[in-house]
């Protein structure tokens, strides 16, 4: 349940943070989400309880695709430092004005819920959702708060799009033979 809880916080988080108009209270607002995801990701660390670590339930059974999420060995440690790494940038940047401030930070964690979707999940449909989450808001901070080059940002996402492409083509054509 805690690896659920961990990708359902920031969702959740960042869909009242789109709706937010104040700018000091989304800066509040999400420090406290970002602070509530980071003590979710300190419990499942300091769990043992698989119960609590897992989440597995039926997906798409015409796919063999379950939406299994699991806190394990290296995932901990990946979910512990994404957890780490968005208040430390809600902190640093709290001076900072943004235009619309409520959709920069609700696509933050947007971005943060995604990767660690991408961390948690078991399966490889659902790691492919996750990626795809992650990407789709960070497309849309580098296009909109991304600085004057923001083409560079463009051109990366383009290539992550393009490499998975070709892993995804490489791995149906082995399944072909």
């Amino acid at each position: 349940m805690l690896a659920l809880l961990l990708i359902l916080i920031p969702v959740i988080g960042g869909l009242i943070a789109l709706f937010i108009k104040n700018e000091s209270t989304v800066k509040g607002f999400s420090l406290l989400v970002s602070l509530l995801t980071l003590a979710i990701a300190l419990c499942g660390i300091y769990s043992n309880q698989t119960s609590q670590l897992h989440y597995d339930v039926s997906w798409m059974p015409d796919f063999n695709s379950r939406f299994t999420l699991g806190l394990d060995g290296l995932s901990k440690i990946l979910s512990l430092l994404t957890t780490i790494s968005l208040p430390v940038i809600i902190t640093a940047t709290y001076k900072n004005t943004y235009a619309n401030a409520g959709k920069f930070y609700g696509l933050m964690f947007l971005c943060q819920a995604g990767m660690l979707g991408v961390f948690l999940s078991m399966d490889a449909l659902l790691f492919y959702f996750f990626w795809e989450l992650a990407l789709i808001p960070a497309y849309f901070l580098c296009s909109i708060w991304g600085g004057e080059k923001t083409h560079t940002g463009y051109i990366q996402i383009l290539y992550l799009y393009v490499r998975w492409f070709a892993v995804n083509a490489r791995c149906h054509f082995i399944n072909l033979f």
